[in-house]
């Protein structure tokens, strides 16, 4: 028991003169490197630093070429930049250089300025090149004058303009106001030569190929018209051109004053209609002709839509041939036999159906208030199904033995709506007439079969937004022309 005592009294012994050892020396590092510290703070300031705003001497500052570029994972849109054009000069700060670059405030000041601004003049052609969609290519900025290269402002500089930003704030806001005005001016001027003219409101840029001209020298219409109407002979599709005048109006060629000035003309052709899709040759002779008259008139051409051309027209007229449907719902004679011409009419009037001179009755919608012409757009038909045509004398004295609702989908807006407009109206005559209404194998239609119409319906309406060309429309009407 008494040796186990004095076993556990060595050991405890032990490890205090070893704890005190380790305290004695942690003390001693510390000493030491404070004692250090203060030496090396002593020795480096024992003599007065040189003054960077009087010293002339002027030191070359480390330079750092040939930086690699962006990374392509970060910055996709650069990654065709050539590594060995991108070349940055970088200035290394440092508080222990010897000598240091002397200069007055004032001069400082212009150094800057002329710097921001050749940086400033720089940035603007690069910007437009962004908007032009060509290949850019950086490299190091020069200086116009003596072809050296411009370095980004030192740290004396920088000082300088801070002095002069706190010296005078007012003044510095103001121009700093002034020079941002000055900017955004810039930039509008860039964007607004970014887009081209606006184009005749009736072209549509989903079915027509367009060449517009713009006119260096005013030229009155009266001594271009002949000249405008040659070239719309003998194409097979429709061939629109417009003028337009000074005050940036657009005409169409056959309903222009002779006397008018222009400035610009558009000649426009279809790419499609239902006769089918545009020709090679026919483009071919297009471009031909546009570039013959550009020639002539000294003037500058832009295309829109010429660019696969023959493919677009191609797609369209298969688009065309998808959609381009038409309703045909008619009225037969049932038990008691054919109708007279008169009860026809009478019912056919009450119903809001007008008696049109191409020998059928027409229903016209809302347009009926309105004073109507010959390009007026129904929104349905109703014809004799004997092919004869209706007129007052024949509707007296005369029996009809059936008679068709004609709906044609893509020429007529909101075509679903029409059609059941068209249908009640075709029940209500079937009643008044005591007639039946059948489909075009004389099976009787019932609502169920009106049903899977409406279906049908919805998945043409869905094919022409696709597209871009809403049903009833100007470029709608000229493709199911």
């Amino acid at each position: 028991m008494l040796e186990s005592l004095a076993e556990m009294t060595d050991l405890q012994t032990i490890l205090i003169i070893i704890g005190a050892l380790i305290i004695v020396v942690v003390i001693t590092i510390n000493w030491w490197q404070e004692r250090r510290f203060h030496q090396q703070a002593q020795a480096r300031f024992a003599s007065p630093h040189p003054d960077v705003l009087l010293d002339t001497n002027k030191t070359e500052e480390p330079k750092l070429k040939n930086l690699k570029p962006y990374d392509e994972r970060i910055d996709p849109v650069i990654s065709h930049f050539d590594e060995t054009k991108l070349e940055v000069d970088l200035v290394e700060h440092t508080f222990e250089s010897d000598q240091a670059h002397s200069s007055q405030p004032e001069e400082v000041v212009d150094k800057v300025i002329d710097e921001v601004a050749t940086v400033h003049d720089d940035a603007i052609p690069l910007q437009a090149s962004l908007m032009d969609d060509e290949p850019l290519e950086i490299s190091p900025q020069t200086n116009q004058e003596n072809d050296t290269e411009v370095k980004p402002a030192q740290d004396d500089d920088i000082k300088a303009i801070f002095e002069e930003i706190f010296s005078n704030p007012s003044k510095t806001i103001a121009s700093y106001k002034q020079s941002s005005q000055e900017q955004d001016s810039l930039g509008a001027k860039e964007l607004s030569g970014a887009f081209p003219l606006s184009l005749p409101a009736m072209l549509d840029s989903n079915i027509d190929v367009t060449a517009l001209l713009h006119l260096n020298n005013s030229i009155l219409l009266s001594t271009l018209s002949p000249q405008l109407n040659l070239l719309q002979k003998d194409y097979d599709k429709p061939f629109f051109i417009h003028v337009r005048d000074l005050a940036n109006q657009w005409h169409l060629l056959s309903t222009a004053l002779p006397d008018l000035t222009l400035s610009a003309v558009t000649l426009s052709l279809q790419l499609a209609d239902r006769a089918g899709a545009l020709l090679a040759q026919d483009l071919i002779r297009f471009e031909s002709e546009v570039a013959q008259l550009n020639m002539e008139l000294n003037s500058s051409l832009d295309w829109y839509g010429l660019e696969d051309a023959l493919s677009n027209a191609s797609t369209l007229d298969a688009f065309c041939i998808e959609v381009d449907k038409s309703i045909n719902l008619h009225l037969g004679q049932a038990e008691n036999g054919a109708f007279t011409g008169t009860k026809l009419r009478g019912l056919a009037e009450a119903q809001g159906l007008t008696l049109s001179a191409d020998g059928s009755f027409k229903y016209f919608g809302a347009l009926q208030d309105v004073d109507l012409n010959e390009h007026a757009q129904p929104l349905f038909s109703m014809f004799n199904r004997d092919n004869h045509m209706f007129s007052i004398e024949m509707l007296r004295g005369s029996v009809v033995k059936g008679v068709t609702f004609q709906l044609e989908i893509p020429r007529v807006k909101n075509f679903s709506e029409a059609f059941s407009h068209m249908v009640q109206v075709a029940r209500r005559m079937e009643v008044g007439l005591n007639a039946a209404m059948v489909d075009d194998n004389n099976k009787l239609l019932s609502d169920a079969k009106i049903d899977q119409i409406r279906q049908q319906l919805k998945v043409i309406d869905a094919a022409m937004n696709d597209r871009g060309v809403e049903s009833g429309s100007d470029s709608a009407l000229r493709l199911f022309s």
